[in-house]
């Protein structure tokens, strides 16, 4: 056997065993208790952000994926967020939408909507995969994220998850309430930490 054929043999070999793999197989998704994935993310900010620079050890982040914006499911997501956004800022959290539409989109649906804080744009998914909110089957040709939100205290672990079945629509709608509920302990919690020497 030449060496011409056996490298095409190998390579037909490596297609069809990549045939047999799960498409968009990926780890375990983070949970509740759990230590946050970082990342960075193109942004309407007009830069990256990064995960470590701009939250952690300084603020809690409500760290909210949609599956497209100007989705009417995904836009009452993110102005739910909108509309207790002060109460956010004022327990210390930011607010993060994610999705994999490009950035300019995402700053024309912050536009339309007076949204106060930022769109990331992970066009290549990679965050989705990350946070498993990328679907394991891909059935069509750019699959959107899940909707799904987490709360991650500033000390970088997941408070909360909610979201990001397929066919769920009211069930990935995030309970703001319990967001809310959950900042005050955290910040009580963290008050307490940090009388104790332990920030």
């Amino acid at each position: 056997m030449n060496k011409a054929r056996f490298t095409f043999l190998a390579l037909v070999g490596i297609l069809v065993f990549s045939f047999f793999l799960p498409v968009g197989a990926q780890a375990e998704p983070p949970k509740v208790g759990d230590q946050a994935p970082g990342f960075t993310v193109s942004s309407t900010e007009g830069r990256e952000i990064d995960y470590y620079r701009d939250y952690y050890g300084k603020h809690h982040l409500v760290l909210s994926f949609i599956a497209n914006a100007f989705g009417p499911n995904c836009t009452d997501d993110v102005k739910g967020h909108g509309r207790v956004h002060y109460l956010y800022e004022r327990l210390n959290a930011k607010v993060l939408t994610i999705n994999r539409d490009d950035v300019e989109t995402n700053r024309q649906f912050k536009k339309a909507h007076w949204l106060q804080f930022p769109f990331g744009s992970s066009v290549t998914a990679r965050i989705g995969q990350v946070y498993g909110v990328y679907p394991h089957e891909v059935h069509i040709t750019r699959p959107r994220f899940l909707r799904k939100t987490f709360v991650i205290d500033k000390a970088g672990i997941i408070r909360y998850a909610h979201g990001g079945q397929f066919g769920d629509v009211v069930g990935a709608t995030p309970d703001y309430e319990a967001i809310l509920n959950l900042l005050i302990e955290l910040e009580k919690e963290f008050a307490q930490d940090a009388k104790g020497g332990r920030s």
